[in-house]
């Protein structure tokens, strides 16, 4: 066998294989492939390929919505404890899965229970009691009428006497008169006797009741004195036995 149709065979084998490769390379062959694509398809028994256009929504990840939930509730909290002025609203955007969502809180129920509990604090506050102006009444004038049996005093009065009360004391003897109510002395306050019983009177104003105190200076008398009490237009009259 001779070798050269051997080698012409392998070199016209070489020379179609390069220019298949060159023609494929250049996209020579694109036109033959894509039909040749579409009879086998065909003959499989399968549509073409529809491609769709890619959506731009991007679902979060498990994490993520986590995260989400955390920072809902978060904003939420912030919100609820944020005060507002009287007639103003509190807008809270609140997160879910990227789309956000103005919540408006009204603080016209605050405003309404502010006004209630004020209006309560006033029904509740004490009123003031009206203080009653006290006019004092006045002495101007005492007079003594003392014998060996009695002593007789006359007081002049401006306006007439509330309750009088008495009392005695021992050691040194005493006689306590009590004129209630409240009164100014213009006489004397000391009032001292020569040649009685009673050694002395003293005149004393108090908050409450104008006292007269008489030092007894005799033997022989009955541990509880009474006093004769008279009232009279002009003021009172105090009578003692002695």
């Amino acid at each position: 066998m001779s070798v050269r149709p051997l080698t012409i065979a392998l070199l016209v084998v070489l020379l179609l294989v390069t220019a298949s490769y060159a023609l494929f390379h250049f996209g020579v062959l694109d036109p033959f492939l894509s039909g040749y694509s579409e009879v086998s398809d065909k003959n499989d028994n399968t549509g073409p390929v529809v491609r769709h256009p890619v959506s731009n929504l991007v679902l979060p990840l498990p994490s993520s919505k986590q995260q989400v939930a955390q920072s809902v509730n978060g904003s939420s909290e912030v919100g609820a404890e944020t005060e507002t002025e009287a007639g103003t609203d509190v807008v809270t955007e609140v997160q879910n899965a990227g789309d956000t969502q103005p919540v408006q809180v009204s603080a016209v129920k605050k405003v309404a229970a502010i006004a209630v509990t004020e209006v309560a604090q006033k029904d509740v506050a004490p009123k003031k009691s009206k203080v009653e102006k006290v006019v004092a009444g006045t002495l101007s004038r005492v007079k003594l009428d003392c014998s060996s049996d009695s002593l007789t005093l006359k007081i002049s009065l401006s306006q007439p006497s509330d309750r009088i009360t008495w009392f005695n004391l021992n050691d040194p003897k005493k006689l306590i008169v009590d004129i209630r109510g409240h009164w100014k002395n213009y006489a004397k306050s000391i009032y001292r006797l020569k040649d009685c019983a009673v050694e002395k009177i003293v005149l004393g104003e108090n908050s409450d009741r104008f006292r007269l105190v008489f030092y007894i200076n005799k033997k022989d008398l009955p541990l509880r004195i009474r006093p004769a009490i008279k009232k009279l237009s002009d003021g009172i009259e105090i009578k003692i036995k002695l």
